[in-house]
């Protein structure tokens, strides 16, 4: 009988504690809106559209649905692979920070993502996965990823889940 005891409780404590890791392992999630965004074009590269080209902008965000602005996001885009991964496409290095409250309150999302050659974002109706690659104030230490999506007004909507570090 106490041998079954101890198995009972060995057990019952692993089980405890897969469920704390799990818990601990849920993302919080974090949605913020913005209209369209207006980059501004920088053919640092060869002329024409091309590995070394930048996309420059910044605008306001919002909580979803709403229009009341709670911070911004300043966004950088830099081509790195032109005709790739297939011809009319281009991949391009994302840094997007974005400051929720105040300034120092900060989560900045950096990756990857492929765009058509003339496009200055990816394109409406779709979206794109990036890491969180840090944060500060509110969000210190951040890590986990955003989903970037162009909705079909032109609008962006992202969601970050972020994980406990």
């Amino acid at each position: 009988m106490r041998h079954r005891l101890l198995i009972l409780l060995s057990t019952l404590a692993v089980l405890l504690t897969a469920t704390s890791v799990a818990l601990a392992a849920s993302p919080t999630v974090v949605t913020v809106d913005h209209g369209p965004i207006v980059l501004t074009y920088l053919d640092d590269g060869a002329p024409g559209t091309g590995v070394g080209d930048r996309r420059l902008g910044a605008i306001g965000i919002t909580a979803p649905g709403g229009d009341r602005r709670i911070g911004s996001l300043q966004a950088e885009l830099v081509t790195t692979q032109s005709q790739r991964p297939a011809p009319g496409k281009e991949i391009r290095i994302g840094t997007l920070i974005f400051t929720i409250g105040n300034l120092s309150n900060q989560i900045v999302v950096q990756g990857i993502a492929v765009y058509a050659l003339t496009a200055p974002t990816i394109a409406t109706s779709s979206s794109t996965t990036r890491p969180i690659t840090g944060g500060s104030g509110r969000y210190r230490g951040a890590t986990g990823w955003c989903v970037s999506t162009h909705l079909k007004d032109g609008s962006w909507r992202h969601v970050f889940h972020l994980l406990k570090s």
